[in-house]
């Protein structure tokens, strides 16, 4: 554990009695993930990652795994290969209408298939605001849940994810994306 982390959670006094936490290992690295008592409400690849999401905080911080068990169940069969419906988690989604409606659009993106910003611009009705969609994937809580690894720029190339853009590349190969890099995508996909 990084040292910076315990004394930030210390300084921080980040503990709400009704947050549960719990951390994974994967192919892609360590992953945190925290419970609001709502729903899972995200998911961190760093220390650091998940020290900035308690910000806030208040109460005991408990490590306690049952909330967590489905969708560790499920993010340990995605990461195998196997097609995973993460739609039916109890997610508490937390942003603006915009962002919200953008995470919408992008559970609909199919497993093992990509879209562009710009095309998941026009479906939230933001003809021209890939950008925007952009922002709203950077704030994105729960990657992988909330797949914004499958949105790429209109260029082909795999642009920018919470996680850097090497998990980006691992998260697409798992489920069978090939066409990095040197694919073009077509506005309309």
């Amino acid at each position: 554990m990084v040292p910076c982390f315990w004394e930030a959670l210390r300084v921080l006094g980040c503990y709400n009695s009704k947050v549960r936490y719990w951390t994974l290992r994967s192919p892609v690295g360590r992953i945190w993930l925290l419970h609001s008592g709502r729903g899972l409400s995200r998911l961190c690849f760093s220390e650091e990652a998940f020290a900035r999401a308690l910000r806030g905080s208040e109460g005991p911080l408990l490590k306690d795994y049952t909330p967590f068990r489905e969708v560790v169940k499920r993010l340990e069969a995605y990461f195998a290969g196997e097609r995973v419906d993460f739609s039916t988690l109890a997610l508490d989604l937390q942003g603006s209408l915009f962002d919200v409606r953008v995470w919408k659009t992008l559970q609909k993106i199919p497993y093992g298939e990509v879209r562009t910003y710009g095309w998941v611009a026009d479906k939230v009705g933001r003809p021209g605001g890939a950008r925007a969609v952009g922002q709203a994937c950077r704030r994105n809580p729960l990657p992988i849940i909330v797949p914004c690894h499958r949105v790429i720029r209109g260029s082909g190339e795999v642009g920018g994810y919470s996680g850097g853009k090497g998990v980006k590349e691992a998260l697409l190969r798992i489920e069978g994306y090939e066409k990095l890099s040197t694919h073009r995508v077509a506005r309309g996909r």
